[in-house]
């Protein structure tokens, strides 16, 4: 995973998960779904881009 997040691989996060899966992002809202998930995901990693 953190490979993948290192390459911005959001898609390849997103298909470790099951296409029903449910994140709990601390301080933000309950997240549904692969794609969901693997927005989220591209969100957390613009927040900590250098």
């Amino acid at each position: 995973m953190v490979e993948l997040f290192n390459k911005d691989d959001f898609a390849g996060i997103a298909s470790l998960y099951s296409p029903d899966a449910t994140a709990l992002p601390p301080g933000s809202a309950v997240v549904r779904g692969a794609s969901a998930i693997e927005a989220m995901w591209k969100s957390m990693a613009e927040q900590v881009a250098i």
